[in-house]
């Protein structure tokens, strides 16, 4: 009977073990995941204005105001 209470103790204490190590890694990967969330929307916002330019860029060949062609007035 000794014998059982004292496995069940050790069990007991491997399984508070398991359960500390389960929520470090809980832990640490929901601050992994908010660190590149955060670094998808730092490298997401400057592709957003780069394409935004591209896209000005292709219009303004064609950009007319009156029939005229405002890239030649510039």
């Amino acid at each position: 009977m000794q014998g059982s209470l004292a496995a069940a103790k050790q069990q007991t204490e491997i399984l508070k073990a398991n359960d500390e190590q389960a929520s470090a890694n809980v832990a640490g990967l929901t601050a992994q995941a908010a660190h590149n969330k955060q670094r998808l929307a730092d490298i997401e916002t400057p592709a957003s204005v780069a394409q935004a330019g591209r896209r000005s860029a292709k219009l303004a060949p064609d950009s007319e105001i009156d029939g005229v062609n405002t890239a030649v007035v510039a």
